[in-house]
């Protein structure tokens, strides 16, 4: 079943500081970091393979699929933490875990094509946002079916 943890309950729970657990912290924050720098560090390339040829797909069909793919695992490795209130987080961040993470998501996305805009060889792309964002919504998507699977209630959909 989902634990439902709000606001101080959770920062006592989770909180890092003098009676925080960093193992705990760094168990549920450090797959997200480690991801998003990867998501960083993929777009500082100037250029990436474009394998889709050689599967006999178009190109675009493999890069908005991998953008999709990727801020969905962005999505859910930061929903985690999230929804178990690990870290000091505001009480709405806690109170709404699925929307923080989504949230979080589409600007890592958006924030990831500006970046890349300054990358040589590299260009922004409203269209990869779009697909990323997709990406995430499917992600938070499956996490609340799941979560209505398992009896959670739907008190401001978390």
């Amino acid at each position: 079943m989902v634990e439902l943890n709000h606001g101080a309950q959770a920062r006592e729970a989770g909180g890092i500081g003098p009676t925080g657990d960093w193992k705990r912290w760094l168990w549920y924050w450090g797959p997200a970091l480690i991801w998003a720098i990867g998501l960083y560090l993929a777009s500082a390339q100037p250029a990436l393979p474009r394998p889709g040829e050689r599967f006999g797909v178009s190109d675009d069909v493999v890069n908005y699929t991998t953008h999709a793919l990727s801020y969905a695992v962005l999505a859910w490795l930061v929903w985690r933490p999230l929804q178990r209130g690990v870290g000091r987080l505001p009480d709405v961040v806690v109170a709404l875990p699925r929307w923080a993470a989504w949230l979080f998501a589409v600007a890592y996305a958006l924030a990831d094509e500006i970046h890349q805009a300054f990358v040589p060889g590299r260009t922004a792309s409203l269209w990869d946002v779009l697909a990323d964002a997709l990406g995430a919504t499917a992600a938070m998507g499956l996490v609340w079916v799941m979560s209505r699977r398992e009896g959670e209630p739907c008190a401001g959909c978390r």
